[in-house]
Parts: structure tokens; C-alpha cells; sequence
């Protein structure tokens, strides 16, 4: 068994986030997050 990518690009929802979820039942997940300034700088 391995570890469990779970990238956030968006979608920063933690309490019911269905990939982040299931990857968690699986096994060990690392979460995965980058910033982008210019992403942010939009309205939503």
C-alpha cells in the first residue's frame, strides 16, 4: 500500500471533500497544495 495524492487547486474544503475522503480511507494521504498568486487575484 502506498500514500495517496490529494491535490487542491480550488477547492480548499476540508470537511467534505469527497477525494480527500476517500483517499483517507484507503491509507496514507499527502495533500498536496500550490499557490498561485494570480489564481487568487480572481473573483471566484
Amino acid at each position: 500500500m502506498g500514500v495517496h495524492l490529494v491535490w487542491l487547486k480550488r477547492d480548499l474544503r476540508l470537511n467534505d471533500h469527497r477525494p480527500l475522503l476517500e483517499a483517507a480511507r484507503r491509507g496514507s494521504v499527502c495533500v498536496l497544495y500550490l499557490y498561485e498568486p494570480d489564481l487568487w487575484s480572481r473573483p471566484p
